[in-house]
């Protein structure tokens, strides 16, 4: 099997690098395309949250979003640069939804080979209250998923 095109669901994340890393290795190994997809919440979502919240946490979490929002759309931006620097062709997917479902729309839509997105490690009580984005595209995709975790914090 050859990966054409990998869809990276990347994140701004102190393992953004690493992740990366693998994503640029195997594009250049497989000559593959790399689209860098960086997906925010509806406001819906948002709406969703504040009504669970003070309007005080709810202003907060909202304005540390939009910060992270476009801290995460520079990062995609710089990956692209990087990859485009080494010759990888590459290009910047923007949506706007759940974040899992939108990363499964994203890989039918364009027809991608694989889905590479990163997981941060979590605690075992956290794992087992909450399901990860990276679990949920595992058990859902219908394509390859590459899943690279954050490096080990020392």
């Amino acid at each position: 099997m050859s990966f054409k095109r990998i869809l990276y669901a990347a994140k701004a994340r102190e393992w953004a690098e690493t992740a990366t890393a693998y994503v640029r290795d195997l594009a250049l190994s497989e000559g593959a395309e790399v689209i860098v997809l960086r997906v925010t919440e509806t406001q819906a979502e948002q709406v969703a949250l504040a009504k669970k919240l003070d309007a005080d946490a709810a202003a907060g979490i909202a304005q540390r979003e939009s910060a992270s929002d476009l801290s995460d759309y520079r990062t995609a931006e710089m990956i692209v640069e990087g990859l485009l620097e080494d010759g990888i062709a590459a290009r910047v997917e923007i949506r706007q939804g759940r974040v899992a479902d939108e990363i499964l729309a994203a890989a039918d839509a364009l027809e991608v080979d694989l889905i590479a997105i990163g997981s941060v490690r979590r605690g075992a009580l956290t794992a087992l209250v909450t399901a990860s984005v990276p679990s949920e595209i595992v058990r859902r995709a219908v394509r390859p998923v590459l899943v690279i975790p954050d490096p080990p914090r020392g």
